[in-house]
């Protein structure tokens, strides 16, 4: 076997690899002895069917298969023993190579085109300061957070009569045409919040009512909503779906949550390690809080910005012309020239990004693991099922089935690894990338997101 390679251009190569026929007549040969052994042909006993004839049915097959067998691995080893950074996948040559004789087997000769990636030197230090908005609550997002807040840590009280936010336990009996109990219909003690009764006339007879009392409806028409009234009554989806029949709801318990008071007991429940002291400094640490929590749409951003910055200095070239062959391979349609040079730029952008990506993840030594990749999957589950956080970072076994179920999935592990790379890569632009800050509000940001990039502003939004 011989392998040669030229450059044909910039950051192009063409490999010629020759298959000789003693590097392959050997293995066809052995692949035609085991295949008689085997081979049932009429007119023949098992294993006696003559060689000859077995060649002509089915040497070119085994001759086509070892071929490329042995070409694939050359290509392979060339490029792994060279160490060639290469971009897409090598391309066969077949307009302008020798032309393949299968019938009369001989020396074969292969043409590959190769792009290579040029050398990149990068430092994220040395980049001009990108700005990094630290977003600041508005007092409306404050006011709303405290509003919630004061909601969640309120206490349960059973009010005796019911008013608009309460949930109202009852029990549903399913009623005959005359209104009385249907034999065999549907009862169910149940909970209905009030604020998803959508008709206006029925929440305003279940408005105001005491332990005790009852009022006949249809459920569907109450709530408008087949999945709640699923759920509610225990019933398919499909028979919520069609449900014409009037129920009588008893009131058996109305629950309430009243509004904690902005007190200290309040904030000591917010804040149980350092409790504000004053009104004041409960506020200011809700707004803290909210900060914090918009820090990472921030922080996307500031990637995403520095991120251009790189991509659009002339740092590196790609193989244009290369590409363009490539693009049409691997779309397998015919492009006329205008659509080709119209399809080029978003997969020089595109390419663009993976080579810098590629770079970066080796220069600072970025790697997803599959045990990351577990222990992303077993933090998901673990805010789900409300276990605690903490332990020692393995895996609980308890999750181990489950996390191994979701495991098998190849999509959806691909899309955890892509997560996780963008997380690593944000991570390291914040650590690296010199910044500018500025304190901007909630809405002034989502407006510079959309500026930038609309497309960001969709997923900060």
């Amino acid at each position: 076997m011989q392998i040669t390679r030229e450059d044909t251009g910039h950051l192009c190569a063409r490999v010629k690899i020759t298959i000789e026929e003693k590097d392959y007549s050997e293995n066809v040969e052995k692949q035609l002895r085991e295949h008689r052994r085997k081979a049932r042909v009429p007119g023949f006993r098992p294993g006696m069917a003559p060689v000859g004839m077995l060649k002509r049915i089915y040497g070119k097959s085994f001759l086509v298969d070892e071929v490329n067998r042995l070409l694939t691995d050359a290509i392979t080893n060339h490029i792994k023993q060279d160490k060639l950074d290469i971009i897409g996948h090598p391309l066969a040559v077949t307009d302008e190579a020798p032309a393949l004789d299968w019938d009369h087997p001989g020396d074969y000769e292969f043409w590959f085109d190769l792009g290579l990636l040029p050398g990149i030197n990068i430092e994220l230090e040395s980049l001009s300061p990108v700005v990094f908005y630290d977003i600041v609550a508005g007092d409306d997002q404050v006011d709303k957070y405290v509003e919630d807040l004061s909601q969640r840590f309120g206490d349960k009280v059973n009010p005796a009569e019911t008013q608009p936010g309460d949930i109202l336990k009852g029990y549903f009996v399913e009623l005959d045409e005359t209104g009385g109990r249907r034999e065999g219909g549907i009862e169910k003690e149940t909970s209905l919040g009030l604020d998803f009764v959508k008709d206006e006339e029925i929440r305003s007879r279940l408005t105001g009512m005491k332990v005790g009392d009852s009022e006949v409806f249809n459920p569907l028409r109450a709530t408008g909503h087949a999945g709640e009234v699923a759920a509610m009554l225990d019933i398919p989806r499909e028979e919520a779906e069609n449900l014409e029949k009037e129920f009588r709801f008893s009131l058996l318990e109305i629950s309430r949550v009243e509004k904690a008071s902005m007190d200290e007991a309040f904030f000591s429940r917010v804040f149980p390690t350092d409790p504000p002291a004053t009104e004041e400094d409960f506020r200011q640490r809700v707004r803290d809080e909210i900060s914090r929590s918009l820090s990472r749409e921030a922080e996307t951003h500031f990637f995403n910005e520095a991120l251009e910055v790189l991509m659009q200095e002339d740092r590196f070239d790609l193989p244009v012309e290369f590409l363009k062959r490539w693009l049409v391979q691997k779309s397998e349609k015919e492009y006329s020239p205008e659509e080709l040079e119209a399809q080029l730029p978003p997969l020089l952008k595109s390419m663009r990004w993976q080579v810098l990506q590629q770079y970066l993840m080796e220069k600072y030594n970025i790697v997803i693991s599959t045990d990351d990749i577990r222990l992303h999957i077993q933090s998901y589950f673990m805010r789900q099922f409300g276990f605690p956080g903490g332990g020692d970072g393995g895996i609980n076994p308890s999750l181990a089935p489950i996390i191994d179920n979701v495991m098998k999935d190849e999509e959806e592990v691909g899309r955890i690894h892509d997560r996780l790379t963008e997380d690593r890569l944000v991570n390291l632009f914040m650590d690296k990338v010199p910044q500018e800050r500025r304190n901007v509000g909630y809405e002034e940001f989502i407006r510079i997101v959309k500026e930038a990039n609309p497309k960001d502003a969709n997923q900060a939004e």
